[in-house]
């Protein structure tokens, strides 16, 4: 389930073809503002659902739209970008699997990275691009939440995948089995 918060712009859930199969994706596209801020939210990361592990890895197929193609008259708010926010979840009262969008205050939210296109541009000129996000947990956090903002780039994601990364104690390995 993903959220999205409706009062500041918003996503909208397309299923677009993609080589004879459908594919949902979210879209937005919001340059008549001249601040667009939309926010899309993943349910929470419970860590008690890694099994062990200090890492979190998302994999995020995204596209972007070349800005100059964009309404020459509100083209200076095109970012050709997308950012990436966390919130680390310790437990706080009122947070529950979803992002409460009453509740939601932005300065809870830190920024992890921003995706710019760096993939191939189609027949429609959007640029298709390929990210990985990393997030390592801190000893405090029970669960973490994920969100993509938008602030004025018409973009689209098309496949986001959250996975764990467990690496092995080499050194302890070869300690056992002596």
């Amino acid at each position: 389930m993903v959220r999205k918060l409706t009062e500041m712009r918003k996503w909208t859930e397309e299923t677009v073809s993609n080589g004879g199969s459908n594919l949902r994706t979210f879209v937005t596209c919001n340059l008549d503002s001249d601040s667009p801020r939309s926010w899309l939210f993943l349910p929470r990361i419970d860590r008690k659902n890694t099994n062990g592990s200090m890492r979190i890895q998302m994999g995020v197929k995204y596209s972007l739209r070349k800005c100059e193609l964009t309404n020459p008259e509100r083209k200076e708010n095109c970012k050709q970008s997308i950012e990436v926010w966390y919130r680390r979840y310790r437990g706080e009262r009122g947070w529950d699997e979803t992002v409460d969008t009453k509740k939601f205050h932005e300065d809870d939210w830190t920024l992890r990275t921003i995706l710019h296109p760096v993939g191939r541009s189609d027949e429609n000129e959007m640029t298709v691009s390929d990210a990985t996000v990393e997030y390592t947990w801190d000893g405090e956090d029970e669960g973490l939440y994920l969100a993509f903002l938008d602030t004025g780039s018409c973009s689209s994601l098309m496949n986001i995948e959250v996975w764990t990364v467990i690496y092995w104690d080499r050194e302890r390995e070869d300690s056992l089995s002596h």
